[in-house]
């Protein structure tokens, strides 16, 4: 019997949860890279520095929507301790806007094209669902979700929230994912 590829392997994972929206965005991701000529090497450059300066506004903008002026209407998204990715987009209609502006700000400085463009926005969309939901856990750990539980740490990113003292401090609790912390 030969080996499954990955695509195969994350292709029936995908089925296994159900979840419409992943199954579509791992198709639209999969057509994007069957040519060589949709991404270039530049789009990948464009990507990875369009999902860092995002990383790092929504890490700054998260502590901000976290200080006492700002919790009531944030607190909105908190209501449920153990969300699901159904509450990745629940909240106030200030905080979603605020926080999506680090998503926006590379293409002032980025020439970009139209489909690498889409394929930040994906990525950074479906990331945030799967943040949201226990069952991608063993894909990206449950960083967020302890956020969820213990809203004052793990505002960001596994490395934001170091270097910023942020960091979920019961290491005991942390669930490494398979991609990501």
């Amino acid at each position: 019997m030969a080996a499954e590829k990955p695509v195969e392997r994350l292709s029936k994972t995908v089925s296994v949860v159900q979840t419409p929206s992943v199954e579509v965005v791992v198709f639209i991701l999969l057509e994007l890279y069957k040519d060589d000529t949709h991404i270039s090497n530049k789009g990948m450059l464009d990507i990875f520095l369009s999902v860092l300066c995002y990383d790092i506004w929504f890490y700054v903008s998260h502590r901000i929507l976290h200080t006492r002026l700002l919790y009531p209407i944030h607190s909105t998204h908190h209501q449920k301790v153990v969300p699901t990715i159904m509450d990745t987009y629940e909240g106030h209609w200030f905080e979603t806007p605020f926080q999506g502006l680090g998503a926006l700000v590379p293409f002032a400085f980025l020439s970009c094209s139209v489909t690498t463009a889409l394929a930040i926005l994906v990525i950074l969309n479906v990331r945030g669902m799967m943040r949201h939901d226990g069952r991608f856990v063993w894909l990206i750990g449950n960083h967020h979700l302890l956020h969820h539980r213990f809203p004052q740490y793990n505002y960001g990113e596994y490395w934001l929230d170091r270097l910023g003292g942020t960091l979920y401090p019961n290491r005991n609790e942390a669930v490494p994912g398979l991609i990501y912390m």
